[in-house]
């Protein structure tokens, strides 16, 4: 195998690891949606705050009206940067809802540390910041608040619902 075809694997495997951290979001909605299904009332909370998260981090994007980094790069030949949709970054909504779904999921169903799911969902969590920041989508700052405003969303609605719904709550906290 000679360098160009190494270099032409290496940039094949960077377009995947780039698309994954593009559909981050997508992605670990699905997979925590599903993985979910089984625990009732945090599978339908966790839908519904989806949706608040996503409410929460456009007004935060318009009250700190922090400039997303000049020149960012497409990954989509379909995407288009629109001044008035995309012009604020903070906090990154990529991170924020990735990290919140991967947080609740933890605090749900206390995985161990090696348990394969969690492990995915790391990973795809890293590879969303990294492809953010690498397509200059967000600056590190943005990036860093997203993904604590996330896991502290996360955490607020899991003990939410464990507050509201302890004498109902099937599963062991």
């Amino acid at each position: 195998m000679g360098f160009g075809e190494v270099s032409h694997a290496i940039d094949n495997y960077s377009q995947l690891f780039y698309a994954i951290g593009f559909f981050s979001e997508i992605i670990l909605l699905i997979m925590v949606a599903c993985l979910l299904y089984s625990h009732p009332p945090f599978f339908v909370v966790y839908l519904v705050a989806m949706m608040v998260s996503t409410v929460i981090n456009q007004l935060l994007k318009k009250w700190t009206r922090d400039p997303r980094p000049k020149n960012p790069r497409k990954f989509l030949a379909a995407e288009h940067f629109l001044p008035g949709k995309t012009a604020y970054g903070m906090p990154s909504g990529h991170a924020q809802a990735t990290f919140f779904s991967l947080v609740l999921y933890a605090l749900v169903v206390r995985p161990a540390w090696t348990d394969p799911w969690l492990l995915t969902g790391g990973m795809i969590c890293g590879l969303c910041l990294i492809e953010r920041y690498v397509f200059r989508n967000h600056t590190a700052a943005q990036l860093g608040v997203g993904a604590l405003l996330g896991s502290a969303l996360a955490w607020a609605v899991y003990e939410g619902v464990v507050l509201f719904m302890t004498p109902h709550h099937p599963y062991p906290l």
